[in-house]
């Protein structure tokens, strides 16, 4: 029987708060058995739960999960894995419907906010996923600029990038920053274990004395640049967003200097049979990309005014407050194209790994698999190994964010995100605007499938911002893939170049 003196003054359900109790008392005796009796408690609940106490008991049965990787090395399996990300994740998806502006619950929020953003980069980083993984880590400094966990966890992510960037001098300014949050976590302590101290100070004690004082210490010079205001404003705002094809971009600082997508594949050895084809393919690629990301800053900083070729159109009114627009229809184009942009992504891995997939069976998912299964099934010719390359590992990751009608997603929306680009493709979508009634049961139009204009931003911003984590790691995997497996030292290799594409032929 629950008691309520205890949780007074807590606003989260006592369901929620005793099970912490039990998955804090089975980690503390090492107990698996124990917590995951807890878990199978936990997601077997049926108590109607407030968003704040949902969120709590999503995070708890992530790091739960975790807790038991933790324990027990055998049990550190990619499945245990899939779960931390799809909890954590879950949690997180929560929080922008939870009242912040609450003085009575903000405390609670902030106190679940840090450690899930720092445990959910902390799994990121695991899988390979260095930009996404430094975003939440920021996000967490955001709650506690000194919470020196966050701190040194993010220097440890700068540390790694550094190492597989190919530009040295990229390199530099990230190993800077590695340097310098390394340092400052070091200063602040207060970490859980001693062996934390340890683990960041081998990494500062790893960079060479020399380096250290010509390119570490020293303050960055990072050259300025100006643009006219139009374009000011644009990249001020690709920058914020953390959406250049750079990997400076991932830096704490929005440096004009870092606002181009410099990005690309390394040179490639290919057999003197073969045409030197994928430099355009990603060519093509990152130019969709550009223009999709140009496309949604037009979007959501467009005037308010009526766009002139909406004027003087015959649509209907309907109880149900569409909306229609030229705005609307470009948001749903750069959904679109985001989305579609994952799967060319696949035909590229299919043909610089030679898969040897046949073109209607290529997607981000089926790209992982052994063979085509079903009534046509077919073994295929190669398959990839992302174990030995570490971004080839974090696309491999990104990939179970998507829907997959056979396959656990980590993505808990991720089914939703597919029914929705289904819709826009083939069907039939209708955009609403949350200040008007909201009717969107079926009472109106049963055909339609309903989202509201906000949702449909915030998981655009998403999308394209995973796009762009796709693309930066699929040209650091054929870099690695390049150095690891391509070593030609003892022969001579004749070399094709290609010339710069110069900014005035893109008329």
């Amino acid at each position: 029987m629950l008691t309520t003196e205890k949780y007074i003054s807590n606003p989260l359900d006592p369901f929620v708060i005793n099970l912490d109790e039990e998955f804090d008392k089975a980690y503390f005796n090492k107990d698996i058995s124990k917590i995951r009796l807890s878990i199978d408690k936990a997601e077997m609940n049926k108590r109607e739960l407030d968003l704040l106490s949902q969120a709590k008991l999503c995070y708890s049965l992530g790091t739960s999960y975790g807790d038991i990787a933790s324990l027990d090395e055998a049990q550190d399996t990619e499945k245990n894995l899939e779960m931390q990300l799809f909890y954590l994740q879950k949690s997180i998806q929560l929080i922008p419907s939870l009242d912040t502006d609450n003085p009575i619950l903000r405390p609670w929020i902030n106190s679940l906010l840090l450690p899930l953003y720092t445990n959910y980069a902390n799994v990121l980083e695991k899988c390979g996923r260095k930009s996404k993984a430094i975003e939440f880590y920021h996000l967490a400094l955001n709650v506690n600029p000194d919470f020196s966990m966050a701190i040194g966890n993010a220097g440890v992510a700068y540390y790694h990038y550094a190492i597989v960037v190919p530009d040295s001098i990229h390199s530099d300014y990230i190993n800077h920053f590695a340097y310098h949050y390394l340092k400052k976590a070091i200063k602040l302590g207060g970490f859980p274990e001693p062996k934390v101290k340890e683990i960041f100070t081998t990494y500062i004690e790893n960079y060479d004395l020399d380096y250290e004082k010509e390119k570490l210490i020293p303050p960055l010079n990072i050259p300025q640049f100006t643009y006219p205001e139009v374009e000011l404003n644009y990249r001020n705002w690709a920058l914020k967003n953390k959406l250049f094809l750079n990997p400076l971009n991932d830096l704490p600082v929005s440096e004009l200097c870092f606002a181009a997508d410099v990005l690309h594949l390394p040179n490639m050895v290919v057999n003197i049979d073969e045409k030197p084809v994928l430099h355009g393919l990603y060519n093509q690629l990152k130019q969709e990309y550009i223009f999709v990301r140009h496309l949604l800053y037009e979007t959501l900083e467009a005037p308010t005014d009526v766009h002139y070729a909406d004027k003087d159109t015959y649509l209907l009114q309907f109880a149900d407050y569409p909306l229609y627009s030229i705005r609307c229809e470009k948001l749903k184009t750069v959904f679109r194209i985001s989305y579609s942009l994952l799967d060319k992504v696949a035909f590229f891995i299919n043909n610089y790994f030679k898969l040897g997939i046949k073109e209607r069976d290529i997607n981000f998912r089926s790209i992982w698999k052994l063979k085509k299964e079903g009534r046509n099934s077919y073994e295929y010719r190669n398959v990839l190994e992302p174990e030995k390359n570490y971004f080839l590992n974090s696309l491999y990751w990104i990939s179970k964010e998507l829907f997959d009608t056979k396959e656990f997603s980590t993505n808990p929306r991720a089914e939703e995100l597919n029914k929705l680009r289904n819709s826009l493709e083939h069907k039939y979508v209708k955009i609403y605007s949350e200040d008007y009634p909201v009717r969107n049961n079926g009472e109106i139009d049963d055909l339609a499938i309903y989202l509201s204009e906000n949702r449909l931003k915030m998981i655009t911003l998403d999308l394209l911002k995973l796009t762009r984590e796709v693309l930066i790691n699929l040209s650091l995997a054929v870099n690695m893939e390049e150095i690891q497996n391509k070593s030609f030292e003892e022969h001579v290799i004749p070399t094709v170049g290609f010339l710069k594409y110069e900014d005035e032929w893109k008329l």
